[in-house]
């Protein structure tokens, strides 16, 4: 009996633990490439200062796919885009054309999915 009393507490605790509500903004910080694509980062003053403002910060990688950044741009107060040096798109002289860089593409995606969201009646800043 004490089992099965402990078990509906801990699964009642797992729900609501899913409602955590906060007074503090939950932004996200976009990750930057980093040497070829091959790795990302977060320069350290970005979340130095939102952090210094009492945001909760949560880092959201570039590579996210689509279906992923969805879901955890639902959850989130705000997005802060970085961008520095990374490049959104290259020039190609032999095709003479540009050519959209996967960080490029993550923020088309954002877009998409931030239009996607306010259409959805989810509004953020």
């Amino acid at each position: 009996m004490r089992q099965a009393i402990m078990l509906v507490l801990l699964l009642a605790f797992a729900v609501e633990a899913q409602k955590i509500v906060t007074d503090f903004p939950v932004i996200g910080i976009l990750t930057q490439p980093l040497a070829k694509e091959e790795k990302e980062f977060i320069s350290a003053q970005y979340p130095i200062y939102l952090g210094g403002s009492g945001a909760k910060i949560v880092p959201v990688s570039y590579k996210l796919p689509r279906e992923q950044l969805l879901i955890l741009m639902e959850k989130l107060n705000g997005l802060f885009i970085t961008g520095g040096t990374a490049d959104f798109a290259i020039y190609d002289d032999k095709k003479d054309e540009w050519i959209v860089t996967p960080f490029g593409l993550s923020l088309i995606h954002i877009c998409r999915c931030r239009r996607l969201l306010t259409c959805r009646s989810r509004w953020s800043p």
